[in-house]
């Protein structure tokens, strides 16, 4: 069966750019979101490229109004206008998924939303089997029998039993169960105080956001009263939510082939934002980076760089440079959606990462992490023991970075009736010398 591979770009651009560390080139020209993304694209072709890849794009939002404003004035109006380092990164990262041979769609008055479920039901109905990479949950609401989602900074596959694991609710019921619980990101409101378990109980129970409007009069308590309240605004909230599949794009699905690699213009754009390891994957020469798992072969010259990188099951993300006691202590932007991951957390692109920040000879070996910890110290000592300068990097940490720490980590772990915490998470240790 052929395959689309259809990507929401302007979700790996946000989630890139927030989950990256403030990368930049000597000339201080921001790169954080070229990398995140571009890896990105590079995993997802790896990932699928040994069943056959006949179709794909990138798609993302184009500027100015939509549709959905003309239905509702303050749709989307909450979100802070784009961070001008993220604004600084949207042409080259243009010309670089285009010069990696990715067809890039960027279609006026509609969001990217739309083109993608446009042409993923278009394709489904012509037997393609259709991929949909995002992190983004409205998406769910296209998923079918050739439609499924995949989310890079997760791993998380979601198909039609996948969304029901996830939600509670079958994919058809995806848009009434986010007009019931309200779209913050979109600034589409649900109602008052109904959260996804009120919404799944009552779909499950009515069949339907129109079952739900059908029975208001018999539900009881506050929270009746709320969806009461919310009767008049429901439809709206639904037809907001309701991913479009029904566009006339100005295109077919032959124009979804892979095109030619411009590795002209790839070099001269690696070469321009100093990104090494692509720029020498374009000139044919090979990484210098040991592979994964292998033990580091100590540098002749050059200082010693150590760096940990935790994906915590619980929605945190820390970078963490040793030996320079350089901190990073980063919240996830979500942390109310457990699928948010740093997006580099596998070793090869780690190695990657780090050679364009300057290391060389890096290599990265997975870690075993605790299961619980009693205090902020007891907590990082199994990590420093052999790997670094042991606790002199505590020490090296003033009291008040000590407690940024702390109260991130008690924020977000609930301490066990023993007074431990359970923690589940993954690490690599990546290695190199400093150039």
């Amino acid at each position: 069966m052929p395959k689309l591979l259809l990507v929401d770009g302007s979700s790996y651009l946000y989630r890139a750019f927030h989950a990256l560390p403030d990368l930049r080139t000597t000339r201080s020209e921001p790169t954080g979101a070229l990398h995140g993304v571009l890896n990105m694209l590079r995993r997802l072709e790896g990932d699928h490229q040994a069943t056959g890849i006949d179709y794909k794009a990138v798609v993302f939002d184009a500027k100015g109004r939509t549709f959905r404003d003309d239905w509702y004035a303050p749709y989307k109006a909450n979100r802070p206008p784009m961070p001008e380092d993220l604004v600084r990164q949207i042409a080259p990262l243009h010309a670089a998924i285009a010069g990696l041979g990715w067809p890039l769609l960027v279609i006026d008055g509609v969001e990217a939303d739309d083109v993608i479920g446009t042409l993923a039901r278009r394709a489904a109905a012509q037997g393609v089997q259709v991929v949909v990479s995002t992190g983004d949950k409205d998406l769910a609401q296209l998923v079918g029998p050739r439609i499924r989602l995949v989310n890079t900074m997760s791993n998380e596959v979601l198909d039609e039993t996948g969304v029901i694991a996830r939600f509670g609710v079958p994919a058809e019921l995806i848009v009434d169960y986010l007009a019931l619980v309200g779209d913050s990101v979109d600034n589409v409101p649900g109602v008052d105080k109904v959260g996804p378990r009120t919404a799944v109980k009552w779909l499950q129970q009515y069949g339907s956001l129109d079952g739900v409007v059908a029975a208001a009069g018999q539900i009881g308590g506050a929270v009746g009263e709320n969806l009461r309240r919310a009767l008049d605004f429901l439809p709206l909230a639904r037809r907001l939510l309701t991913v479009r599949c029904d566009l006339e794009l100005p295109l077919a699905l032959a124009d979804l082939m892979p095109r030619p690699v411009d590795r002209a213009r790839l070099r001269e754009l690696f070469a321009h934002y100093e990104m090494r390891s692509w720029l020498r994957e374009m000139s044919g020469e090979e990484s210098v980076a040991t592979p994964a798992g292998e033990a580091a072969a100590p540098a002749a010259s050059g200082a010693p760089v150590g760096v940990y990188v935790w994906d915590y099951a619980r929605g945190m993300t820390m970078l963490r440079s040793f030996w320079d006691a350089a901190l990073d202590v980063r919240p996830q932007a979500e942390p109310q959606d457990e699928a948010l991951r740093f997006p580099l957390c596998r070793p090869q692109r780690l190695e990657a990462v780090f050679e364009e920040a300057g290391l060389a000879e890096v290599t990265s070996r997975a870690i075993e992490v605790p299961t619980v910890f009693r205090s902020f110290d007891d907590y990082w000592a199994p990590f420093l023991g052999g790997q670094g300068p042991a606790p002199t990097f505590l020490a090296s940490l003033d009291e008040g970075t000590r407690e940024r720490i702390r109260t991130v980590l008690t924020g977000r772990l609930v301490p066990a009736a023993d007074g431990t915490i359970p923690l589940v998470a993954r690490a690599w240790a990546v290695r190199g010398t400093a150039r």
